[in-house]
C-alpha cells in the first residue's frame, strides 16, 4: 500500500512539473519592436507588466503596449507602424488564421490590432497580408 502511495505521488509529481514547463519551453516569436517612445510605456506581456526603457524593446504575440504620458511607436517586420497616442492602450496579434471551407481551407497571416482605449495611427507595410483594427 506504501509503494502504491509513492508512485502516486510520483506520477502526481511528475505531471505537475509538467504543466509549468511546457508553457516556458515554447517561446514567443518576436513580431514587432518599439522604435521610439517618450514618457511612461508599459508593455504588459505574459501577466507581467515591464516598462520600456529603451527603444528596440521586443513585442511578441498577445503583448499589449500602454502609454501614460508621452507616445510610443511600434514598428513591425515588414515595415508598419503604430503610433500609439497618450492615454491609449492597443493589443497587437500576429498570427497564421485558416480560413475556407472543407477542402478549399487557406491559410495566411493576419495582424490584428485592438484599440482598448485611447487613439492609434496605423500604417501598413509592403507585405502581403490582412490587417484587422478593432476598437
Amino acid at each position: 500500500m506504501k509503494v502504491k502511495n509513492q508512485l502516486v505521488g510520483m506520477v502526481l509529481l511528475f505531471l505537475a512539473g509538467c504543466l509549468f514547463l511546457i508553457p516556458g519551453a515554447v517561446a514567443a516569436a518576436p513580431i514587432a519592436k518599439i522604435s521610439a517612445f517618450d514618457g511612461d510605456v508599459s508593455v504588459l506581456s505574459d501577466y507581467k507588466i515591464v516598462k520600456v526603457a529603451r527603444a528596440g524593446h521586443v513585442l511578441n504575440q498577445g503583448d499589449r503596449v500602454q502609454v501614460k504620458v508621452g507616445f510610443a511607436t511600434v514598428t513591425f517586420d515588414d515595415g508598419a507602424t503604430l503610433n500609439v497616442n497618450p492615454y491609449s492602450s492597443a493589443l497587437i496579434q500576429q498570427q497564421e488564421e485558416e480560413s475556407g471551407f472543407w477542402i478549399f481551407k487557406t491559410k495566411k497571416l493576419v495582424r490584428r490590432i485592438t484599440c482598448f482605449v485611447g487613439k492609434l495611427k496605423f500604417k501598413s507595410g509592403k507585405s502581403i497580408q490582412d490587417n484587422y483594427l478593432q476598437t
